[in-house]
């Protein structure tokens, strides 16, 4: 399902348990929530629609695995954002600029905390950079947007 949220175009998956809303915003649209700017990238945003969240397509080594157990999220806490009914992809992060592209997506794990996922694609596997509690504008951000979709 396609449909538009202010500026933004946003894809729904229909086959549960992976029913995601992914949003491809302007920058402008959450610039004042967060401290990043963002591109829209429907390419990401499609090859995330047919994301499968199976352990084997994450791609976790020590380094990430210990970055987000000091934000007090497990793995399988990450992976399980993926298998709940919304969560929101913003798009390529433009600003602060990497020499890899990197993507964040807003919304909840199984305990129900509100995250934010910086991640990239490495082949067809996620590579969770960074799963932190969302700051108070990307909350914000987050809600709004899942209330204008009910």
């Amino acid at each position: 399902m396609v449909s538009n949220l202010g500026n933004s175009a946003s894809v729904q998956k229909e086959r549960p348990p992976f029913a995601a809303l992914l949003l491809n915003v302007n920058s402008y649209d959450i610039a004042i929530a967060c401290d990043v700017k963002f591109s829209p990238d429907l390419t990401a945003g499609l090859w995330l629609r047919d994301f499968v969240p199976d352990p084997e397509n994450f791609d976790w080594d020590d380094g990430n695995r210990h970055k987000n157990l000091k934000h007090g999220l497990s793995c399988k806490e990450v992976e399980s954002l993926f298998r709940q009914d919304h969560y929101i992809f913003t798009g390529r992060i433009i600003e602060p600029a990497h020499t890899e592209w990197r993507g964040l997506i807003l919304g909840q794990g199984d305990r129900g905390r509100a995250v934010t996922l910086i991640f990239p694609r490495r082949g067809e596997k996620l590579r969770p950079i960074s799963c932190r509690p969302m700051r108070e504008g990307e909350r914000r951000f987050y809600e709004a947007s899942i209330q204008a979709k009910e």
